[in-house]
């Protein structure tokens, strides 16, 4: 019962941090962050023409984006965990569907912790270092459409196993 309480608060404090993000740092459209693919030059060109008031912005964005990972991802896991893990024919899949929940918080975190790197060394840009930035943010995507996919897969499982 507790649970659900947390997960209420997680989505809460998600549309608060979010709503943080694009008040207080660089909106997720002004940002690396929201872009599905870029490639290195278009990274380095960007970090090239934040400025110094661009580069604090985004360096506020960044740290509140830590906020936004953990409350998404406890979403995702309380989701699953109060919606999906006591159905029978779906308790053999929830240990790959928690995995499927924590891993674009993991790429978001080492996303989020890179960016921070690069813009506490500015101006030197490392092209080594940026060069998995690219990686990093479209696999966070990628992973966050595999995991609406199994967010969809296991709603109709469970509409199906419970209409039996």
């Amino acid at each position: 019962m507790k649970l659900k309480y947390f997960w209420l608060g997680s989505l809460i404090a998600f549309i608060i941090t979010m709503y943080l993000r694009v008040t207080f740092g660089s909106p997720a459209f002004q940002s690396l962050d929201g872009k599905a693919f870029y490639t290195t030059e278009y990274a380095i060109s960007f970090f090239k023409g934040l400025g110094p008031a661009g580069r604090a912005a985004y360096i506020r964005g960044e740290i509140i984006d830590f906020f936004i990972v953990i409350f998404y991802t406890t979403f995702a896991l309380l989701s699953i965990n109060l919606k999906f893990s006591n159905i029978d024919p779906l308790k053999k899949y929830i240990k790959w569907c928690y995995l499927c929940a924590l891993t674009p918080g993991i790429f978001d975190t080492l996303e989020n912790s890179l960016i921070l790197w690069i813009l506490s060394r500015y101006p030197i840009l490392d092209i080594s270092t940026i060069k998995y930035l690219p990686f990093l943010t479209s696999t966070k995507w990628s992973m966050g459409v595999v995991l609406l996919l199994v967010f969809i897969t296991l709603f109709l499982k469970s509409k199906k196993t419970l209409s039996v």
